[in-house]
């Protein structure tokens, strides 16, 4: 396993990308479920209704499927994120506005 390093600045950036990211995601998790439900029933019932579409959107389906997945545990890790540091928020004055509205968005 090789190791990364990175600087203090580079540190700090990817930890803003990272709670952006997670901002955009947080709300997300109703959603992903809902979406990932309508390819099941989609997965259930194309293939009798229509063979050859199902055929031909199958491994469209499998990926967009995937990637839901991964993004609904994503969404799930973000909105746990969202909860743990708005909780610190409340508690820690000292933290300055502009990230509790960032988080609060």
């Amino acid at each position: 396993m090789s190791e990364h390093t990175i600087t203090d600045e580079q540190y700090e950036q990817v930890q803003q990308q990272i709670t952006m990211m997670a901002s955009l995601m947080a709300d997300m998790e109703a959603d992903l479920a809902g979406f990932l439900n309508r390819i099941s029933n989609s997965e259930a019932i194309v293939p009798i209704l229509n063979p050859t579409l199902y055929m031909r959107g199958g491994k469209r389906l499998s990926a967009i499927k995937k990637l839901a997945a991964a993004s609904l545990t994503y969404a799930t890790a973000c909105r746990e994120f969202r909860d743990a540091f708005m909780e610190i928020v409340e508690n820690e004055s000292q933290i300055p506005e502009a990230v509790r509205k960032m988080m609060e968005a």
